[in-house]
């Protein structure tokens, strides 16, 4: 969420600004699916664990409420590790670039 509304100040600033405003955008969104990807891949073994959990469950006969009952399994360090080094490596860039964005709007605004 956080990250939403610092893209938004930063795509804000640069309205007006033609090529800058759309840079700032896609440079945005390309970091919102960057971001998710890596939560995504990380979360992998977790959603795993679960969905193995929820079938020896139900081949041992449980109830659906049981079933219902089971909490999710967390996403463990290790499970991060998982993530390729391009991908945290581009959604750094992206947050970075975010950054300059925002620095590029203030600057046109003052001047």
């Amino acid at each position: 969420m956080k990250a939403i509304i610092v893209i938004s100040i930063s795509i804000a600033l640069l309205y007006g600004t033609e090529v800058f405003f759309w840079a700032a955008l896609i440079n945005g969104l390309a970091h919102l699916i960057f971001n998710y990807m890596k939560a995504y891949i990380a979360a992998i073994p977790a959603m795993k664990k679960f969905e193995m959990a929820v079938e020896e469950l139900t081949a041992r006969g449980a109830s659906d409420e049981e079933i219902a009952a089971l909490e999710s399994f967390p996403v463990e360090s290790e499970d991060e590790l998982r993530v390729p080094k391009w991908l945290t490596l581009v959604n750094s860039i992206t947050s970075y670039m975010i950054l300059v964005f925002i620095l590029i709007g203030i600057v046109t605004r003052i001047f």
